[in-house]
């Protein structure tokens, strides 16, 4: 997937030589060790995570802007369900973008203005309501998916030479 896949023959030649099969010391590395680092850097991979950014924000537009999203039962599970889908669009953010302090600010402003663009049309919206701890919720979901990506490019670094 995305060129990433790195393949090395055994030492032996001729008709017995076949790919190794174990990751490590030239072997085959395949599978995960390979797709969450493409995942996480490679440029085709960014549009990938944007399509689905934008097919996110969709989604999240239609529940917020529906006279009745379907909620959980239980103390504050309006929040928490802000908290997680702007997790989800703050991540996809982040990994649209290249990786780098800058990037992380744009998808974090771009991800709180769209929080307060939603907002802004339920106050308008008579069976809706516009609730600044929504914005709250909203940033620290950002703020916790901004963080997951950073932890996740760091513990699955770009591998060498890419």
């Amino acid at each position: 997937m995305w060129g990433c896949e790195i393949i090395a023959r055994s030492g032996r030649r001729g008709r017995g030589a076949q790919p190794k099969s174990v990751a490590g010391r030239g072997g085959r590395i395949t599978g995960m060790a390979v797709l969450i680092p493409a995942l996480l850097h490679a440029g085709p991979a960014r549009r990938t995570w944007r399509a689905l950014l934008l097919l996110l924000m969709t989604f999240v537009c239609l529940l917020a802007f529906s006279p009745r999203a379907p909620g959980l039962d239980f103390v504050n599970a309006d929040k928490w369900q802000h908290v997680f889908a702007f997790f989800c669009l703050g991540a996809c953010a982040a990994l649209s973008l290249a990786p780098g302090w800058r990037s992380g600010l744009l998808a974090s402003v771009g991800m709180l203005g769209f929080g307060l663009f939603i907002e802004a049309v339920q106050m308008h919206l008579p069976a809706r309501s516009a609730e600044w701890m929504d914005v709250l919720a909203d940033s620290a979901g950002i703020a916790l998916g901004l963080m997951a990506v950073v932890l996740a490019r760091r513990l699955w670094p770009r591998p060498p030479g890419r």
